[in-house]
């Protein structure tokens, strides 16, 4: 019509929606006094541009109800035809749209999550009807923020803590999702896991993959090694998909739903999903670690430092340094090996730059809270800077259980696991600086390294890494 055709007076004239939940036209006041009447053709599932939507419901409740409501205000009354291609996944928002099909004033802003709460009363009984009413209320809206086939490592960002964000809010979704999980009696959990549990887990993993992707991609760029952890996490969350996937497939209902949950929605490049199976997002990886070459630059006064991140290392003569990965509160720790076996000349050395403008630094050096099993006193470590004199840090010597340090000391210390000692050091003229970790005694365990040249905020996992690996001209 808007092209000049003339329908018959008697036919009804179908509008719709523009494929993603939003009328694209309504009649006018003239116009509604036809006699045939008009419908809307209405879309909870899509094939098009910019992407297809096939995977999973991603229309939120008040979305529909409010678009379906402006219809219906604007005299389109005649008929509703909802585009559902896939029906598994869809069957709350073809629910909805035919209850608001049947009367679609029952509704308003107000009551609207009462279609809600009775929609899951009729799955779960009342006892549990109010709780799955919000999870799947809360579900359909952040599935709506983003398709599944839209999503990517540059859907939020991750400078402005977008990400940590939104997975946040999934991860407590998916813990609230999994607890009324087991609040529920056997013969309702394959219903829970079609209609709420999968989709809130899936779509879980999928921002936990994406923002995996997206800060291996920003650390790779940064030379920062722990880009090789995310591109793991990648990896996980990606084999992660193809599981629940599989149960879903295979599982749930004894394989009555064997097939429904094999729609593409990861890899993407155009709006169509011809390409023959989900498609890993791309990673990188640095060398790998525990070779040395790392030197950092700093960021706000600060450069926080992995133990195992080191430029150089010596090993005595009979201990040699060794990596013990996920030691202490962060990546790993290092130690020299064997325990019993002196640790004369050993040291790691680290480099870094980026702290102009100061003239003395404080160091902080994260060692785990080893007791003084030798009982000499206490156990030593050196610290020193740009060449200069080292300082002798006894870090465990009040670690014991004598009057003046047991409940003062020794608990609180023992139950953190970890012992942050500071030394204050000065600052050689170069820009490249070079700190050295020399143990006094076996037993000593390195977990991390902070160098404040005032801008560190005391943190309980010390502030992380920070700055980058630079090129090897700079070493």
């Amino acid at each position: 019509m808007a092209k000049g055709l003339k329908a018959p007076d008697d036919a009804i004239v179908l509008l719709c929606d523009d494929n993603w939940g939003d009328v694209t036209r309504l009649p006018n006041a003239s116009e509604r006094k036809r006699k045939g009447g008009w419908g809307m053709y209405y879309h909870v599932d899509y094939v098009g541009a910019p992407r297809n939507s096939k995977f999973l419901n991603a229309t939120p409740i008040q979305n529909m109800w409010e678009q379906l409501h402006l219809t219906y205000e604007y005299g389109v009354d005649k008929l509703w035809v909802l585009n559902v291609g896939d029906l598994k996944p869809m069957e709350y928002p073809i629910n909805m749209f035919l209850s608001m099909a049947w009367n679609p004033r029952r509704f308003n802003a107000g009551n609207l999550l009462d279609h809600t709460r009775e929609f899951c009363a009729q799955q779960f009984g009342e006892a549990h009807a109010g709780e799955a009413a919000r999870l799947l209320n809360l579900c359909c809206k952040l599935n709506g923020r983003s398709t599944a086939e839209m999503l990517d490592a540059g859907t939020y960002n991750l400078d402005k803590g977008e990400w940590d964000e939104v997975v946040a809010e999934y991860t407590e979704l998916e813990a609230e999702a999994l607890e009324l999980y087991t609040r529920l009696r056997p013969d309702q959990h394959d219903a829970y896991r079609e209609l709420i549990l999968f989709p809130i887990q899936a779509m879980a993993n999928l921002h936990r993959m994406y923002r995996a992707q997206a800060m291996n991609n920003r650390l790779y760029e940064a030379g920062n090694p722990d880009a090789n952890v995310w591109a793991d996490r990648c990896e996980r969350f990606f084999r992660r998909d193809s599981a629940l996937c599989a149960q879903y497939n295979n599982e749930l209902a004894g394989g009555k739903w064997r097939g429904m949950m094999m729609q593409k929605h990861i890899g993407y490049t155009s709006w169509n999903d011809d390409f023959p199976h989900d498609i890993m997002p791309r990673v990188y990886r640095m060398a790998a670690g525990g070779q040395g070459g790392y030197v950092f630059e700093g960021s706000d006064g600060v450069v926080s430092i992995e133990a195992e991140h080191y430029f150089c290392k010596r090993d005595a003569k009979e201990a040699c340094w060794t990596n013990i990965p996920h030691m202490g509160r962060t990546l790993g720790a290092m130690a020299l090996m064997p325990y019993t076996k002196p640790t004369d000349g050993a040291e790691l050395t680290y480099k870094f730059g980026g702290i102009g403008g100061v003239k003395t630094v404080k160091v902080h050096v994260v060692v785990k809270s080893t007791l003084d099993f030798q009982v000499k006193g206490g156990m030593t470590y050196e610290v020193s800077l740009d060449g200069g004199d080292a300082v002798s840090v006894n870090f465990n010597s009040r670690l014991n259980e004598n009057p003046e340090n047991v409940h003062s000391v020794y608990y609180p210390t023992v139950a953190r696991r970890v012992v942050e000692s500071t030394v204050t050091l000065p600052v050689g003229p170069d820009s490249l600086h070079t700190l050295t970790l020399r143990p006094k005694d076996p037993g000593i365990v390195f977990e991390k390294v902070v160098v404040d040249a005032g801008g560190y905020v005391p943190q309980f996992l010390f502030g992380k890494e920070s700055g980058k690996r630079v090129a090897a001209d700079r070493r």
